[in-house]
């Protein structure tokens, strides 16, 4: 039986850093919510021609 994980030394600081602008601009791009709540608002706006 493997044993569990030690927890995290919370009390070390200054090992993280943050995203750079790619990095956060892919995290973003990858974000599904944000996908299926453009495709939802796009089909609430049809073009024009398709409602004629």
């Amino acid at each position: 039986m493997q044993r569990p994980a030690p927890p995290p030394d919370l009390c070390r600081r200054g090992e993280g850093r943050p995203l750079s602008f790619w990095q956060a601009t892919a995290f973003l791009f990858a974000n599904p919510k944000a996908w299926v709540m453009g495709l939802a608002l796009m089909a609430g706006f049809p073009p024009r021609a398709a409602i004629h």
